[in-house]
């Protein structure tokens, strides 16, 4: 485990609660002036991964 995920995992409760969890969940909100200018207006305006 690299420094970075050990610190994201301590402070969201550590080891313990991490093996706890079953899923993950992301909420992306991209925009911008370049996606229009690809024609891709909106793309990423409001996305939800798990």
């Amino acid at each position: 485990m690299n420094e970075l995920s050990a610190k994201v995992i301590a402070v969201n409760g550590g080891m313990d609660r991490w093996n706890e969890s079953t899923s993950v969940s992301a909420r992306v909100l991209g925009g911008g002036g370049l996606w229009a200018l690809k024609g891709q207006e909106g793309v990423l305006q409001d996305i939800r991964f798990e």
